[in-house]
């Protein structure tokens, strides 16, 4: 099983904790962001543009994530972005984790 997690939106404050805990267990990680610029990129190892969750083009660009990236998980601490990926992660993305 892939140990990569894909942190998105990577800047909020419970992402960046859980990106500490990421680094203390040596887990690859990907930080990603809908915006342009995010303060928090020069943070992460890797870092990825992902459209908003609500355009088109969201599921293709994250499902080519996972396959690029090897993502066997998503950590998001944000509510709407882990509702939407709870009903929608075994579709696009099946086998990983949120």
């Amino acid at each position: 099983m892939n140990n990569t997690v894909l942190i998105f939106p990577a800047g909020m404050p419970r992402a960046l904790e859980f990106f500490g805990k990421c680094q203390r267990e040596q887990r690859q990680v990907i930080g990603a962001s809908s915006l342009a610029f995010d303060p928090s990129r020069p943070q992460y190892p890797a870092w990825l543009t992902l459209p908003y969750v609500n355009h088109d083009g969201f599921d293709a660009a994250l499902a080519q994530a996972v396959r690029d990236f090897d993502v066997g998980g998503i950590y998001t601490p944000h509510p709407v972005i882990w509702d939407y990926l709870n009903r929608a992660l075994e579709r696009v993305a099946p086998g990983v984790s949120l």
